[in-house]
This record gives structure tokens, sequence and C-alpha cells, in this order.
């Protein structure tokens, strides 16, 4: 056990001989702790907690097909008119709203860059 005390000791006075090679190793020892919390936390956000819904299991998404020509892969939007219709016709859903992914371009000073953005109806919220 002593002489495990003696390489501990010989192995810091190395290390803080070299400076550089301390603040590198460090460095890379904090880098990976961070990341590897990053990804673990992102996961367990995403992956291991409900959604932020009273009733999540009971959500539901309604898509238009165009029949057999179409499949789940490729949906249609509702038209207002649809909407209504589903609205006023279905009873045993607690809420309706409708929502639509588009595609932006970003302008400034230098290139333009493709963005994603959401529409959505007022009941969304």
């Amino acid at each position: 056990m002593r002489e495990f005390g003696y390489e501990i000791r010989y192995a810091c006075r190395s290390l803080l001989k070299s400076r550089g090679c301390l603040f590198s190793m460090l460095l890379s020892l904090v880098l990976g702790i961070g990341a590897s919390a990053l990804v673990l936390a992102i996961i367990e956000a995403s992956a291991f907690h409900p959604a932020p819904y009273a009733r999540s299991h009971e959500l539901v998404q309604i898509m238009a097909t165009d029949g057999d020509a179409c499949d789940a892969r490729c949906p249609d939007l509702l038209t207002g008119k649809q909407l209504r219709a589903v609205r006023t016709q279905t009873h045993f859903l607690s809420g309706i709203a409708a929502y639509k992914w588009n595609g932006a371009l970003l302008q400034g000073t230098s290139a333009g860059a493709r963005a994603s953005r959401t529409s959505v109806s007022g009941e969304f919220f």
C-alpha cells in the first residue's frame, strides 16, 4: 500500500512539472464528463419522462391521405372546412388543434439558411 502512495506522489510531481500536459488532461476530462452529462440529460428528458399533458396516452393525430395513392408516410393537411367538420361531428375528443410544418428561409448579412417552423391553431396551447 505504501508503494501505491509513492506512485501517486510521483505522478502528481510529474504532472506539476509539465503544466501543459496537466491542462490538456484536465480539459479533456472536463469536456468528456460534461458531454456525457449533457447526453444523459437529453435522453432522460426525452425518453423517460411523459409528455407534459394530463393524459398524454390519450393524444391522437388525425391526418388526411389520398386513399390508395398515399399511405401514412405522405400525409396531407386537413382543410379548414374539414377541421371544422371534425370538431362539430366528433364528440369523443375533448379538444382539437391543428399544426403545419413549414420551411423558412432566414436571411441576414450572409447567405440565407433554411429553418423549420410550425404554424399552429389557437387551440394548440
